[in-house]
């Protein structure tokens, strides 16, 4: 499949990567308007912890979707898919158990460390069942990541549309009968696992020779996968600070209330990212597929590729920028968006800035330099938590722009990009 087809699909790519906050963005006045700012901090709190599944996950949803798109036969995909499934598996037995046993513990010994959240108890609660849905959600990411490696973005993409607003709308209804983020909390862990079953079913229709149990987990798969997914996880490290550390930081030391509407801002602003992201993530697979046959990217291909990127980005977020008073003021409230506009402002640039590079991070995984791309952004995520925490004390906005220091540094994708190309075929 040429890159022009690959392109194609980024339509589909994009409808996918867009319906989780498109369906955040229209439910998040109506749970707000229900259980209040408290409670919503708990939630946003619950879906930070959510997004530490990346790091447990060993960054297999990456490597499964290369090591999916390199293979020849169905035999081979299935073998990938039954292996990376039996991994987080693996994972998640081990794992959960410790994090369960830790939290009960700090909850005895050391409670005010929950104490700016709420009540330790209901905290702790939280945390225990969130680590449940961490699991199930990165075996969702993974089974996204088979059809994605398969090349088959409409398929997984209408999956995504259907199950997405459906999860959306029984959490509604849940915060409605029962208004607390303990309650959404647990609700998203049984729609969760549903959403998995489906996919699973979905999988098998699709790839014939897909066992869901039974199938042996091919030791020199897991070997691959796990060596490209220990760059992808350090990686993925990095990332968090720019989408989960920051929350969990502000909610700790700000409060729920605060997290709330950092959280509010930070839902807005990451469409500047998101978008330009979501619609070329269809590279990775494209170019992991060239490497494989000895065919190399030229200089051309990157530089439409690079224009591409920013005519995506700078309208949007210039756009995002401009709209974003308003957009708060309709969507939460003008007393809302009178406090924190400027916050969700100063955020907007800093996902755009990021967005920047998003099709050169996609054309580096795909063409092996994990490695790179992986110490880049992991030196990123440690300068940004360290400004953040040095900046706490200045207040909210003082601590968000710490996060300038994230895209900045991941800037270095793009001498890697050029030089790495260079040396591909000076050695071709």
């Amino acid at each position: 499949m040429s890159l022009k087809q690959h392109l194609h699909l980024a339509k589909w790519a994009l409808l996918e990567f867009l319906t989780t906050p498109i369906t955040q963005a229209l439910i998040t006045p109506i749970i707000l308007g229900i259980i209040g700012y408290q409670e919503f901090g708990l939630w946003v709190f619950a879906t930070s912890i959510l997004a530490l599944g990346a790091i447990v996950s060993m960054g297999l949803s990456s490597s499964t979707t290369k090591y999916i798109s390199e293979a020849g036969t169905e035999a081979d995909r299935a073998k990938v898919a039954q292996t990376s499934i039996g991994a987080i598996a693996l994972i998640g037995m081990t794992l959960l158990p410790v994090i369960i046993a830790i939290t009960i513990i700090l909850a005895n010994i050391w409670p005010q460390i929950f104490s700016r959240l709420g009540p330790t108890n209901t905290v702790a609660t939280i945390i225990v069942v969130s680590a449940m849905s961490t699991f199930i959600q990165e075996l969702d990411y993974v089974l996204s990541a088979v059809f994605r490696g398969c090349g088959d973005y409409k398929y997984s993409a209408q999956l995504e549309i259907m199950l997405r607003p459906v999860i959306a709308i029984a959490l509604i209804i849940v915060a409605a009968i029962s208004p607390t983020a303990s309650s959404l909390t647990l609700s998203y862990l049984i729609l969760i696992l549903g959403k998995v079953l489906i996919k699973v079913v979905a999988l098998k229709s699709k790839i014939k020779k897909f066992v869901v149990f039974g199938g042996h987990i091919k030791l020199e798969k897991f070997r691959g996968l796990m060596n490209f997914g220990f760059w992808s996880w350090i990686q993925t490290i990095g990332g968090l600070s720019m989408s989960v550390a920051d929350k969990l930081l502000v909610g700790f030391f700000f409060g729920a209330s605060d997290l709330a509407r950092y959280g509010i801002c930070t839902q807005l602003a990451q469409f500047a990212h998101a978008i330009p992201a979501a619609g070329l993530q269809v590279l990775f697979p494209w170019i992991s597929r060239s490497v494989a046959q000895h065919n190399t990217p030229n200089p051309k291909q990157l530089k439409r590729l690079s224009i591409l990127t920013a005519l995506i980005t700078i309208p949007l977020t210039i756009m995002l920028y401009l709209a974003a008073p308003f957009v708060l003021e309709y969507w939460i409230g003008a007393e809302f968006s009178l406090i924190n506009a400027e916050m969700a402002r100063i955020l907007i640039i800093i996902y755009g800035l990021l967005a920047l590079t998003a099709g050169t991070y996609f054309l580096l995984m795909g063409m092996g330099d994990v490695r790179a791309v992986g110490m880049i952004a992991f030196s990123a995520g440690i300068v940004t938590l360290i400004l953040s925490m040095l900046l706490m004390n200045f207040g909210l906005i003082d601590f968000a722009m710490a996060k300038f220091a994230y895209p900045a540094i991941v800037s270095l994708l793009f001498p890697r990009l050029f030089n790495l190309r260079r040396r591909r075929v000076g050695n071709e």
